[in-house]
């Protein structure tokens, strides 16, 4: 259920947790982190197609 911990994220989180320490709380965070409300997407961005229309789906042909 749990991934065991890499070694490199540990290291990561080491340099991170350092970092942190000698200039602030929360001054580098991991990206999949919330961001403040500055970033977050606005609503009234959002495309008003609530469905999907069949004709807008691009189609790729590939011949490798």
């Amino acid at each position: 259920m749990f991934e065991t911990c890499n070694s490199d994220h540990k290291q990561l989180m080491t340099v991170i947790d350092k970092l942190n320490s000698k200039y602030g709380k929360n001054t580098l965070d991991i990206a999949s982190q919330k961001l403040d409300s500055s970033w977050a997407i606005r609503q009234n961005n959002l495309s008003q197609n609530y469905t999907t229309d069949f004709k807008y789906i691009i189609i790729i042909n590939s011949n490798f």
